[in-house]
């Protein structure tokens, strides 16, 4: 179950915003997602994108606030007075693998000129959880001025899988990761290719793991 489910459906803007909230109160009881993305495509050219979602508060596994399957979150404009994308996603609060935000199978988020802020949280205190998971092709990232910021809190902040998964901020963009683990966990556990430059990585005080290019052991 979900808050909003989308499979195979585009939703688009020329200058207008494209807002979606799902379960932005925390409060709803049963085991869904928040927003559920599937083979859909959210774009706007000079808009902005709001997407705010919570998972539920009931005991489930994969009660993800934003989980995106084969789907598109972009903004296409270029130069001035363009819109930003900013999300942010909050899990369920009882389970396994409930993540803040899960992106997979080549799911893209991203823009060229528009800032991308990101905001991932796991708010599972009974079971496990990651700020934000990417696996299987995923791509966060910016190809022009955008800037490019993520902050994940979770079991694990950031975590990016072996297969394929990226963050880029390929043009003049900035890129900042800020990744909060839990206790005795790894605030950013990587096997990817980070692309520069880099404006700064934050991290709280437990271990690091973040090892680009290589297989995390």
């Amino acid at each position: 179950d979900q808050a909003i489910f989308l499979s195979g459906a585009n939703i688009t803007s020329t200058s207008g915003d494209i807002i979606l909230n799902a379960n932005t109160s925390g409060t709803a009881t049963g085991a869904f997602r928040g927003l559920s993305i599937d083979n859909s495509n959210i774009i706007t050219q000079t808009g902005n994108i709001q997407i705010d979602a919570t998972g539920g508060t009931g005991a489930g596994t994969e009660v993800q606030g934003l989980y995106i399957s084969g789907g598109t979150i972009r903004s296409t404009g270029t130069g001035t007075g363009i819109g930003s994308i900013t999300i942010k996603a909050l899990s369920g609060t009882v389970g396994n693998f409930n993540d803040g935000i899960r992106a997979q199978l080549s799911s893209f988020i991203g823009a060229v000129d528009a800032d991308v802020n990101i905001t991932a949280t796991s708010r599972t205190t009974a079971g496990s959880g990651t700020g934000l998971f990417m696996q299987s092709g995923a791509i966060i990232g910016t190809t022009g001025t955008g800037n490019l910021s993520i902050t994940g809190t979770g079991s694990v902040g950031l975590f990016f899988g072996a297969t394929g998964s990226s963050i880029a901020a390929l043009g003049t963009g900035n890129l900042i990761l800020t990744g909060i683990g839990g206790a005795g966990a790894f605030d950013i556990q990587a096997s990817l290719n980070l692309l520069y430059p880099v404006l700064a990585m934050e991290f709280s005080s437990v271990p690091i793991r973040c090892k680009p290019r290589e297989p995390v052991t």
